[in-house]
């Protein structure tokens, strides 16, 4: 007789075990799948935030990728600069012109530090990503 696979999940190999589970494995079980809702709640708000300034910080990151690869790497200092004062300036106009869209974040859990830090990371994370890519490609 073969165990479901439900109860491999939660650490039973045979039917004996399963009907011994103690009150602990449940809880831990049942605890780690919170976990990682939570996670995909985070993550799914994180997107949905950045999802209102994308389009402007990518069109900026195209025309640095091509500035560099018309350019080459002599261009990088100024270009670096110029993605770190338009990132200023999205950081600033969201700021003053969305501020009320914050407190939705806020009551959902997620801090403006903490939407600030993620999306900035992802930002320069495809900036770098994408100036290695042209850099290799050239």
């Amino acid at each position: 007789m073969e165990v479901p696979f439900v109860f491999f999940l939660i650490g039973c190999y045979n039917y004996n075990d399963c009907f011994q589970l103690s009150h602990k494995s449940i809880k831990l079980f049942v605890s780690s799948v919170r976990y990682c809702m939570r996670i995909f709640k985070l993550i799914r708000l994180i997107l949905a935030f950045y999802r209102s300034f994308y389009l402007a910080t990518g069109l900026i990151t195209i025309c640095c990728v091509s500035i560099f690869w018309k350019y080459g790497l002599s261009t990088f200092a100024p270009i670096l600069w110029f993605k770190l004062l338009t990132l200023y300036l999205t950081f600033y106009f969201i700021n003053a012109y969305q501020h009320k869209t914050f407190y939705y974040y806020q009551n959902l859990g997620i801090s403006r530090t903490v939407l600030w830090v993620v999306v900035f990371s992802i930002d320069l994370l495809i900036f770098f990503l994408s100036l290695i890519l042209i850099y290799q490609l050239k």
